[in-house]
């Protein structure tokens, strides 16, 4: 058994497929406050892109979805 593994490439797995950080604390509502005036361009494109990622994963797998149902309604 393992006592120290190392779960670096399962959080980038799960953050790309997902876009869900994992693992991580949470900031404090002062830090927090004193953070999101830098950063809050920064952050509000990584979300953009986190969830534009998210969502041509499910329409990616929404259209394969219905081809699938369509080939089989068409007897292919």
């Amino acid at each position: 058994m393992r006592s120290g593994s190392d779960a670096a490439p399962f959080k980038q797995w799960y953050l790309q497929h997902y876009g869900v950080d994992i693992g991580r604390k949470k900031k404090t509502a002062a830090k927090k406050d004193a953070t999101d005036q830098e950063g809050e361009g920064e952050a509000a494109a990584e979300e953009t892109k986190k969830s534009n990622h998210v969502l041509r994963k499910i329409v990616n797998s929404i259209l394969t979805l219905n081809n699938n149902l369509v080939l089989i309604h068409i007897g292919g």
